[in-house]
């Protein structure tokens, strides 16, 4: 009971901790927003300001040539030719001084409110996850799992869990994993994704998916990101200027796409259709995005960079004079970073502040000599997913990037370019090169067995 109500009081002063966090956060963002407001407002005021004084020059440069050409009557011809020209210039330009003016004869101020921030808050169902651990004997846990195991339904696999429950299940049971879980499949079905305009075979070089579910791949071949419904069917497509490298969700209806250039295009999911949202424009190629919360790791081919969400440059994470830093990925807890360094076919593992780690050198990766960005993928609960180009693999990497610990698929593919985990259907989606086709793999419910040797805990909620 002690040590229950010092963690209770513990977690009580993390909450508000991190409630202070975010308040300061918003503030900042509160006096940017300001800042920007009065910046616009202060310039919009010096122009006008600027056009009074050329409005009362003007009056005060007619007043003087009227009285000039007026005043006394010249008998010259040259000079009264003279004044006139004067007088006709003047006019000329006031009258287009004074166009460009009524242009611009009223002006105001707009907002435009930034609808992401409340939009992610809305999905969220707390500051955190709520989990309760405990130290038992081993013959305890065995007991626990096994009276567990009892009162489910019979099945297959006596316990058949997967790696993530989907939402209508969350309030079924919970589960607690962790990141040295190896993933399997038992079967796979493939779905043609080829747009219907697209002529050239596809090179899925992204996949993701929303808060809410849309699945989104990217077609780095055809210059696009198309969206697919529930049975995979392409159900909507946007182009882009040229083809996308990698892509992430950022927040619950916005996805972030690096093309083959300086710019990352942000698209918004609304109603089924794809509709572009802005551009953040960098001075160093973007290849590889992978977003953590706030946080934006890009990689440029030699290093890899963390930006804020608005473009800001926070620190340069890694560099490699090789010129092979291509792609990257984030735990769920931002403890660890991978880059695949393509020129050394390597996987390595840095920490949050960008120190490495590890360095793994696997021959199942295999990366192709190509413009293509090796597969590289984080699950929400922390397996590190790899791409074996070449080899025609998705291999599972530990965690700290020391060893491979087992080949996923090994069979069905052929130069697999992306892979990505699906926690709304347990699925391993997989793009290929050159293949108009994906491969999506149902895995294979947890046994009893691994569970109870893993020493896990099983909870009920009532």
């Amino acid at each position: 009971m002690k040590s229950l109500e010092k963690s209770y009081t513990d977690i009580l002063k993390q909450i508000s901790s991190c409630r202070n966090r975010i308040n300061d956060a918003l503030d900042q963002l509160e006096m940017k927003t300001k800042y920007s407001l009065d910046t616009l407002m202060a310039s919009m005021r010096t122009s006008i300001q600027t056009d009074i004084e050329n409005c009362t020059m003007s009056i005060e440069n007619m007043t003087r040539l009227k009285e000039h050409v007026f005043g006394r009557k010249d008998k010259s011809e040259a000079v009264r030719f003279i004044k006139s020209r004067k007088c006709r210039d003047q006019s000329l330009k006031i009258e287009a001084f004074l166009k460009d003016m009524i242009t611009k004869n009223e002006m105001a101020l707009t907002f435009n409110l930034d609808t992401s921030i409340l939009e992610f808050l809305s999905t969220l169902s707390g500051l955190g996850q709520i989990l309760s651990k405990g130290k038992q004997s081993q013959t305890a846990e065995i007991t626990t799992l096994k009276e567990l195991a009892k009162q489910e339904k019979p099945t297959a696999c006596n316990t058949a869990f997967s790696l993530q429950r989907q939402p209508s299940d969350v309030n079924k049971s919970s589960v607690i994993y962790d990141a040295k879980q190896v993933i399997s499949v038992k079967s796979s079905k493939t779905y043609r994704v080829k747009a219907k305009n697209d002529n050239t075979k596809c090179v899925i070089s992204g996949i993701c998916e929303t808060v809410s579910g849309e699945l989104l791949i990217a077609d780095w071949m055809n210059n696009n990101v198309m969206l697919l419904d529930q049975t995979y069917e392409v159900v909507g497509h946007c182009d882009l200027p040229d083809g996308p490298r990698s892509m992430c969700s950022i927040d619950s209806s916005l996805v972030a796409v690096t093309v083959y250039s300086t710019e990352v295009h942000f698209i918004k999911v609304t109603n089924g259709l794809l509709i572009k949202d802005r551009i953040l424009k960098f001075t160093h190629v973007c290849l590889c995005i992978a977003p953590h919360h706030r946080n934006l790791y890009i990689t440029d081919g030699r290093a890899l960079y963390r930006y804020t969400v608005d473009g800001r440059l926070s620190s340069k994470m890694y560099e490699h004079t090789s010129g092979g830093v291509t792609t990257c990925a984030v735990s769920p807890n931002e403890d660890r970073i991978y880059v695949a360094n393509k020129a050394t076919t390597e996987l390595v593992t840095l920490s949050r502040d960008g120190k490495v780690l590890k360095t793994l050198a696997c021959p199942r990766m295999k990366w192709e000599e190509t413009l293509y960005l090796p597969g590289l993928h984080v699950t929400d609960s922390g397996q590190v997913l790899v791409c074996g180009m070449k080899s025609n693999r998705i291999l599972q990497v530990d965690k700290d990037g020391r060893q491979r610990l087992a080949e996923v698929v090994s069979d069905g593919m052929i130069y697999p370019t992306s892979v990505y985990y699906s926690k709304l259907t347990d699925s391993l989606i997989v793009g290929m090169k050159n293949n108009n086709y994906i491969k999506v793999f149902t895995l294979q419910p947890l046994s009893e067995k691994n569970d109870e040797v893993s020493g896990r805990v099983f909870l009920k909620t009532i």
